[in-house]
């Protein structure tokens, strides 16, 4: 069997990538870095549909939870449910010494304190339900349901 070749190369991140999660829609991706952005792509041009700072620390999980919604989760100890549309966001690419603040972020929906101490990172059942490692103590795992 060959080595299949890529179909395209998608630059913009500054800093290693930590997380990516294709839409449903196969045409979409997601993608979050050791510094806390997220960059929406376009699979079909190939370029950012959206660029926001989602945490103040390096990505563990970008996951879509619907067409829609976007978990994240953060060393930050964040946990956040971002809702993309239609509405328009940033599509610029930061610099080094960018302030995040000047990029517009996508609704946030909700966010909870999660346990980041260790490398795992939360995972999804479904579109409403997400476990994460116990907050107070590693050895556990919170369950939420919505």
């Amino acid at each position: 069997m060959s080595t299949p070749a890529a179909v395209a190369t998608l630059r913009a991140q500054s800093h290693p990538i930590n997380a990516i999660a294709f839409h449903s829609s196969n045409l979409r991706l997601v993608s979050g870095d050791d510094d806390g952005w997220c960059i929406q792509w376009s699979l079909v041009t190939r370029r950012p549909l959206a660029v926001w700072k989602s945490h103040s620390a390096a990505l563990l999980t970008v996951k879509w939870m619907s067409d829609e919604l976007l978990l994240t989760h953060g060393r930050d100890n964040k946990l956040y449910l971002h809702r993309l549309n239609d509405s328009p966001l940033d599509t610029d690419i930061p610099g080094a010494h960018d302030n995040p603040d000047n990029w517009r972020r996508p609704w946030l929906v909700t966010s909870l304190d999660v346990n980041a101490l260790n490398f795992c990172s939360a995972a999804t059942w479904g579109t409403n339900r997400i476990a994460v490692p116990g907050t107070l103590d590693s050895d556990t795992v919170c369950n939420f349901c919505n």
